[in-house]
């Protein structure tokens, strides 16, 4: 997923959510920030998860400022159940 900012106003019960079809509850995402906003995802305390059509990022404090997101790397890992 490509470059976006989040916008303080944005944030929803310190939740922000970015939707697309192609994640799953069990995906991997990693996050990609911006080297101006690193200093607020670590002083904000922003963490993930993933769900089904989403990724919901959430943080102990909302930032004041936007933050950029240079990229969001979304991986669906394959189960084999073999024995």
């Amino acid at each position: 997923l490509g470059t976006r900012a989040i916008p303080p106003g944005g944030w929803q019960n310190k939740e922000y959510t970015i939707s697309d079809g192609r994640i799953k509850a069990s995906s991997i995402a990693e996050v990609y920030w911006a080297s101006g906003a690193k200093d607020a995802v670590i002083d904000c305390e922003i963490d993930g998860y993933t769900q089904d059509g989403a990724l919901v990022l959430t943080c102990e404090t909302v930032p004041e400022d936007d933050l950029i997101i240079d990229i969001i790397e979304i991986r669906n890992e394959v189960v084999d159940n073999a024995v």
